[in-house]
């Protein structure tokens, strides 16, 4: 099984706060449309928050209708790097801080890791990119007109340096450390290069 991890624990400063709460044209919040993408692709997602009232509260009614798990990252200030292990690792039924759910006891062959500030990205391309973790040193990276983007998924063999990532540059330094296990998976999807950094972001793909 490939689970997925959404990483939801930024301050969206460049936004002006409150980035994942704000109502895309749909009705429906950037961070709830990302979720309902993954959950819709993936039988395992957690989400990985800050300790914020109004965001946790958000997530927690997001998670509950969705079935997906919801984390929170105690050290969120810290870095991406911070969210991504506490993603992963609650996906192994790892201690990491305040759970609500549980995915031990599930064999975990992979993970998908978004971010909740890409909700334009297809349900459908979450499932290709899962489906391309094929083998325990995979790495897929989707592409758009020869544009990396995300989610990225991770065969099981990076479990431990996912763990040991630090900083805000995500997983980029195993992607750096494994290029011969790096798959460039070209996708028409242009959500998958487009975040929401600014109100104006929301008007569409």
């Amino acid at each position: 099984m490939i689970a997925g991890v959404i990483l939801a624990a930024g301050r969206g400063t460049r936004f002006g706060g409150g980035k994942l709460l704000a109502t895309m044209p749909s009705g429906k919040t950037i961070l709830e449309t990302t979720v309902l993408a993954m959950t819709a692709a993936l039988p395992s997602v957690t989400v990985v928050v800050r300790r914020d009232g109004a965001l946790m509260t958000l997530a927690e009614q997001i998670c509950r209708a969705s079935g997906a798990m919801l984390v929170v990252n105690e050290c969120a200030d810290d870095g991406m790097a911070t969210s991504i292990a506490c993603g992963v690792g609650a996906t192994a039924g790892a201690n990491v801080g305040a759970n609500v759910g549980t995915n031990v006891g599930t064999k975990v062959d992979g993970w998908l890791i978004a971010l909740a500030d890409m909700p334009y990205v297809k349900s459908t391309t979450m499932s290709l990119v899962a489906s391309q973790i094929t083998k325990a040193t995979t790495i897929v990276v989707p592409t758009f007109e020869e544009q990396r983007g995300h989610p990225v998924g991770f065969g099981l063999r990076y479990f431990v340096e996912l763990q040991q990532l630090s900083g805000d540059s995500g997983a980029r330094a195993i992607l750096q450390r494994h290029p011969e296990n790096v798959r460039l998976l070209p996708v028409d999807d242009r959500g998958i290069v487009k975040d929401i950094d600014t109100p104006a972001d929301l008007g569409g793909r």
